[in-house]
């Protein structure tokens, strides 16, 4: 992966934006809901607004069967099921003194945990048995937590032990266990915390920040930032205040794979260049005049089969991030395969030559470096020692083809095929250089 400071902020900081927000109301709520109390529409709204997490939550687990994405439809039932136990939303606290522990606590300490399966479930089909696997768990963690945080857990233990009174006194031990890891030692700066659900979230937040930043999918700085909007409606303990932030939890979600969508649409997941969708869309809004280009890397196949597909994806990166850099307000897309393409609006070919051929010209004077081990010894008893790195440089250069609309290539797609015509006669011109 390619690191990008930018690439990896801009997507925390809109989430953080979000719950920036979901903060500052959280903070003056109360003047808010004096101040609009009067008005009928404002009533309406507040006596909506506990159910409109719900909605959202739903709308990004109907996204995430849409896509086939049981990460993100296993974070979205567990965002539902701990806003149910809040009681913000309506839905079943437990009752504090009975046989195991407040609902909300239990929720509080689960969430973490089947966030991060989430986390590591984002690509995974659901139908697959490691999806089943963790569904299935989840709904078990409900029924579990359900009912150990009943007040009745004694008299259904006593109805289980007419069964079986081993499985009823395992009960009553299960209850008592959670309810003093769980249900007890309460945070004092956290009013709806206990120390083992903080310690839970202590360990999940740098997890998902570490996975968003080693592999930077966008799906994963929502993750991240929802839970810590979690975590603050729990420390918060007001209804209010949990309403909001699972609310800014469901939005970061949805708004955070809608752009993951987009990127997978529109974005090369190698290079990060803009695809084959976004090159269609740019060719359709071209000015009269444009040049545009179409370059391949030279003896690519031969290079693949030789140090391996590894080092002919890190050659694909190589090249691609110089041709980001290029000047001249020039769009510019992976094509496909070792083939990318330059669009310059409101330029001639002649224009955009200079531009090219310094690109092509960085690029045949880049270093690239392929690293191979080799094993010092071939024998037996050489087997155990240790391998040496070989180093070798090896030159990469592009040809190019340019063309721009004329009398007999009146639509961009024309010029963009006498680009391509272009491009081989330049190969076949001995590669390296740019045919215009």
């Amino acid at each position: 992966m390619e690191f990008s400071a930018k690439k990896i902020l801009v997507p925390v900081a809109m989430c953080g934006v979000c719950l920036l927000i979901a903060g500052l109301f959280a903070a003056g709520w109360q003047e808010i809901t004096s101040r609009f109390s009067g008005q009928p529409q404002a009533r309406a709204f507040l006596q909506v607004l506990p159910a409109i997490p719900y909605a959202v939550l739903f709308v990004g687990f109907a996204m995430g069967w849409r896509y086939g994405n049981s990460g993100m439809m296993l974070s979205c039932l567990a965002f539902f099921a701990a806003y149910a136990c809040t009681g913000a939303g309506g839905g079943p606290t437990g009752v504090p003194g009975g046989e195991g522990p407040e609902l909300s606590r239990v929720a509080a300490f689960l969430l973490p945990f089947n966030i991060v399966a989430g986390s590591l479930l984002i690509r995974r089909r659901p139908f697959t048995p490691l999806g089943v696997s963790a569904f299935s768990l989840f709904f078990i963690q409900c029924l579990l937590a359900f009912s150990l945080s009943q007040p009745k857990l004694a008299s259904l233990a006593a109805q289980v032990s007419s069964f079986s009174p081993s499985a009823g006194r395992g009960m009553l031990t299960l209850g008592r266990t959670l309810s003093s890891f769980i249900g007890t030692h309460p945070v004092s700066f956290c009013a709806g915390m206990t120390a083992p659900a903080l310690a839970a979230f202590a360990w999940t937040l740098p997890f998902l920040l570490l996975r968003y930043v080693l592999y930077g999918m966008v799906l994963q700085s929502g993750m991240f930032t929802a839970t810590a909007a979690a975590l603050l409606a729990f420390c918060s303990g007001k209804p209010e205040t949990a309403t909001l932030f699972f609310l800014a939890s469901g939005i970061v979600i949805v708004v955070t794979s809608v752009e993951a969508s987009f990127s997978m649409a529109y974005l090369d997941e190698l290079t990060g260049l803009p695809g084959r969708r976004s090159l269609n869309e740019a060719l359709l809004n071209l000015p009269r005049s444009y040049a545009v280009a179409m370059i391949d890397i030279d003896h690519f196949k031969k290079f693949n089969d030789r140090y391996g597909h590894k080092v002919g994806d890190q050659v694909l990166r190589m090249v691609g991030s110089r041709l980001r850099q290029m000047p001249g307000n020039a769009q510019v897309f992976r094509y496909g395969g070792e083939e990318f393409t330059a669009l310059f609006p409101g330029k001639i070919p002649a224009e955009a030559l200079p531009f090219l051929e310094k690109y092509r010209a960085d690029v045949a004077d880049a270093p690239f470096t392929i690293r191979s081990q080799k094993r010092e010894g071939r024998s037996a008893a050489d087997r155990g020692k240790k391998t040496q790195s070989m180093r070798k440089r090896v030159k990469i250069t592009v040809s190019i083809g340019i063309s721009g609309p004329d009398k007999g290539r009146v639509h961009p797609e024309m010029a963009l095929k006498a680009a391509d015509k272009l491009l081989y006669e330049a190969k076949k011109a001995g590669r390296n250089c740019v045919k215009i």
